[in-house]
C-alpha cells in the first residue's frame, strides 16, 4: 500500500512541478517584455542633440558668392521668391521687370539658392528701380541663370572645384553659352549647359567668370 500511494503523488507532484515552471517563464517573458517596451519609449522619446541638426543643416547647404538674373521660362506669371526652399512667398518679381535684376546668390540648399541684398536695376533711369528685400529670400534654381564673362582665356569646365581637377570641357565660345546653376562651394559654382554640339554637360567654373548681366558680357 506504502508503494501505492507514493505512485499516487507522484503524478501530483509532477504536475505542481511543471505547473510553477510554466508560469514562472511566462512571468519572467512579460518582464522583459515590458523592460524592452520601455526601452523603445525612452529612445524614441530623446531629443536629437542641436550640434548634430547644425551638421545636418550644413550637409545639405553650401555657401559661396556668385551674381546671377532672372531666367523665368514662364511668361505669363511672376517670378516667386520665398522665405525658405518651397516656403512662403514673400516677393513676386513682374513678368515685364524681371529680365532687368540682377541679384547676389549666397548660399544652395539642394535646387534653392538664397539670394542676398535685394535686386539691382540694370536700368533704373529708365523706371525700373532696386527692389530691397529683407529676411530669408530663396529663388528655385530653374528660374535663374547667368552667362560667363567676356574675354576669359582657358575657359575650362572642371570635374571638381578644384584649379587642379580633371578637365570636363573646353569652352570655345564661353560668352554665348547660358549658364544654369546646381551648386556652388566657396568660391566655385557648379553649372550645368548645353554645348554647340547638343550635349549637355555639368562640371565647376570659377564664380568670378559668372556674367550677371544679360545685355553685355560684363567686361
Amino acid at each position: 500500500m506504502a508503494m501505492r500511494k507514493i505512485f499516487l503523488f507522484i503524478p501530483v507532484l509532477l504536475f505542481v512541478s511543471c505547473s510553477g515552471t510554466t508560469s514562472s517563464e511566462e512571468a519572467a517573458k512579460e518582464i522583459l517584455k515590458d523592460s524592452s517596451k520601455q526601452e523603445v519609449v525612452e529612445e524614441q522619446s530623446k531629443e536629437i542633440p542641436k550640434e548634430i541638426e547644425m551638421q545636418d543643416i550644413e550637409v545639405r547647404s553650401s555657401k559661396g558668392e556668385f551674381y546671377a538674373y532672372f531666367a523665368d521660362p514662364d511668361t505669363k506669371n511672376p517670378t516667386n521668391i520665398r522665405n525658405a526652399p518651397g516656403g512662403e512667398i514673400v516677393y513676386k518679381v513682374p513678368v515685364e521687370e524681371r529680365e532687368y535684376f540682377s541679384f547676389k546668390v549666397v548660399e544652395c540648399s539642394g535646387k534653392w539658392f538664397r539670394i542676398e541684398g535685394g535686386l539691382e536695376s540694370y536700368i533704373p533711369d529708365e523706371g525700373v528701380e532696386n527692389v530691397e528685400l529683407s529676411g530669408d529670400c530663396w529663388v528655385h534654381s530653374s528660374v535663374i541663370g547667368a552667362t560667363l564673362v567676356g574675354g576669359i582665356n582657358n575657359a575650362v569646365v572642371r570635374k571638381m572645384p578644384d584649379e587642379n581637377s580633371e578637365i570636363v570641357s573646353n569652352l570655345s565660345h564661353p560668352t554665348d553659352i547660358f549658364l544654369e546653376f546646381l551648386d556652388m562651394k566657396n568660391d566655385w559654382v557648379k553649372i550645368e549647359f548645353t554645348t554647340e554640339d547638343n550635349q549637355t554637360t555639368r562640371g565647376w567654373i570659377p564664380a568670378s567668370w559668372i556674367c550677371s548681366n544679360p545685355l553685355t558680357t560684363c567686361v
